[in-house]
């Protein structure tokens, strides 16, 4: 019997994991990606774990197949963590998990979908979808400002979770500063993308009392100070509308002191009474010195991006790669034996006997 479109394919899935020895998610998703596809790897990505995480792994490759373990030298952050994944995958799609998060069943859906003619499809937690709490209502605020900014299609309620062709992974893989542009790299691919809603499952107790409000770690000061690192960075990454309107800015401040130094002056000239103007001065050497700082803010940022796209080190280093010992998929692939030869691709001719020498 034919076998489907959905089994032949061979997704590479793309994990991150950091002090988390747990591999219960990692034998689950075996479980399913066995029991949909004939072909399949898992990469996991360990950010430097400082617990027992890697032995756990290194255990786990012993009986689950198909697991690739990349240990990072030192811990890199999650962003960069994931583009060491993408770059070793070798699946027809890549789909990314967050395993605190992001349920296996979400592969096979999110692979249907691609078959079906998309080469990007997201996966949007029903949770910021509908805008509950703080953190995904900020989200998905920013999310519309950039695409409106940058002219580009990319569902307001985006996470991390998503699947990608290879076409749009060499797009994502072809920046210098890939791993800023994570999140909206796809978007910027301008492919073709479909969207799928689903329900996000956290990692323990605590973290399911704190779901409806968008939050799986830290505190709410902490999560929204880490946000805004992260918008800020993927704006300044992506465009160059900040460093202009801050220009434009620190230029209209040098002009309003300009005519503030001039209202002095014609003040002091045409006036019998001038008073200290200790409050002016003070304000007026605040304001200039934001606007100093807020440049020169903006302008480190910009050089550290230039730094680090011209310096020609690598992102990460890798201090383990290691394989399951077996895999899952076929190590005979694109191979063709004789016997497996059709009537319309005939096998080889034998090669004929040598020619003997005619008697003397």
């Amino acid at each position: 019997m034919k076998r489907s479109r959905l089994r032949e394919t061979l997704p590479s899935v793309v994990m991150v994991v950091s002090d988390a020895a747990d591999y219960t998610y990692l034998e689950r998703l075996s479980v399913i990606l066995r029991d949909s596809f004939d072909h399949y790897e898992v990469i996991v990505v360990d950010d430097a774990s400082r617990d027992n995480t890697v032995a756990r792994i290194l255990q786990a490759q012993e009986t689950i197949p198909g697991t690739v373990l990349l240990g990072l030298s030192s811990r890199c952050g999650t962003d960069v963590a994931v583009i060491a994944g993408l770059e070793h995958a070798i699946g027809d799609f890549v789909v990314i998990l967050d395993p605190r998060l992001d349920p296996p069943e979400l592969v096979p859906a999110m692979t249907a979908r691609a078959l079906g003619g998309a080469d990007v499809v997201y996966a949007l937690p029903r949770e910021r979808v509908d805008g509950i709490g703080l953190s995904n209502v900020l989200t998905n605020r920013f999310l519309r400002f950039v695409a409106r900014a940058k002219d580009i299609d990319v569902p307001m309620a985006v996470s991390s979770c998503r699947l990608v062709s290879r076409a749009v992974l060499n797009f994502m893989l072809k920046p210098t500063n890939r791993h800023r542009i994570l999140m909206l790299s796809p978007a910027l691919s301008g492919f073709e993308h479909a969207t799928l809603v689903y329900d996000r499952e956290y990692s323990g107790p605590a973290d399911r009392a704190r779901g409806a409000r968008g939050a799986i770690e830290g505190s709410r000061f902490s999560r929204i100070v880490s946000m805004t690192a992260r918008a800020v960075s993927l704006t300044l990454a992506i465009s160059v509308t900040p460093l202009r309107t801050v220009s434009l800015l620190a230029l209209g401040a040098s002009g309003l002191t300009l005519i503030y130094s001039l209202y002095v002056i014609g003040f002091w000239l045409f006036s019998d009474t001038v008073a200290p103007g200790w409050t002016s001065l003070s304000l007026q050497i605040s304001g200039l010195f934001f606007f100093i700082t807020l440049v020169l803010a903006v302008m480190s940022e910009y050089l550290l991006q230039v730094l680090e796209g011209t310096a020609n080190h690598p992102l990460y280093y890798l201090s383990r790669h290691t394989h399951s010992k077996s895999l899952a998929y076929d190590n005979t692939l694109n191979v063709i034996s004789r016997g497996d030869v059709g009537a319309d691709q005939p096998a080889a001719p034998a090669p004929a006997d040598p020619p003997t020498e005619p008697p003397a």
